[in-house]
């Protein structure tokens, strides 16, 4: 399967579905639990694509990831007020389990815009925002 992170293309990819999905007959379900359905599996499929690590990304000295908005501040300023002692002990695991392997890089957030996902770093739903290690060297 081909990973996408436009969210134009998404949502392209996400109504053909729906168009296919409405073609089924589905004698059981009512118009409207079937359109829930949909819109289900629609949201299901969205979030797979968006959480995916490392192939998210088309360039080879960039990881794209989608972390929980309030570890922004710790990931690229190394505040961590903003979080429990907890949080901040996750977020340096993952920190290093996604970095181990270069020599040098550094965190980015391209476009600033919060949405609804599932955090790479916890893995709980919340709002989320898309954030880039560019690789300095291998």
């Amino acid at each position: 399967m081909k990973v996408v992170t436009n969210m134009s293309e998404i949502r392209k990819r996400a109504a053909t579905l729906a168009r296919e999905l409405r073609t089924v007959k589905t004698p059981n379900l009512t118009m409207r639990q079937r359109n829930a359905a949909i819109r289900s599996h629609m949201r299901v499929l969205i979030n797979k694509e968006r959480t995916q690590p490392k192939s998210a990304c088309r360039d080879p000295d960039m990881l794209e990831f989608f972390i929980g908005s309030r570890f922004l501040s710790a990931l690229v300023n190394g505040d961590y007020t903003g979080i429990s002692g907890a949080e901040s002990k996750a977020l340096d695991a993952w920190v290093k389990e996604q970095t181990e392997e270069f020599k040098q890089g550094h965190w980015s957030v391209t476009d600033y815009m919060d949405e609804f996902g599932v955090c790479a770093v916890t893995g709980q739903r919340g709002n989320v925002t898309k954030v880039n290690f560019v690789i300095m060297e291998r």
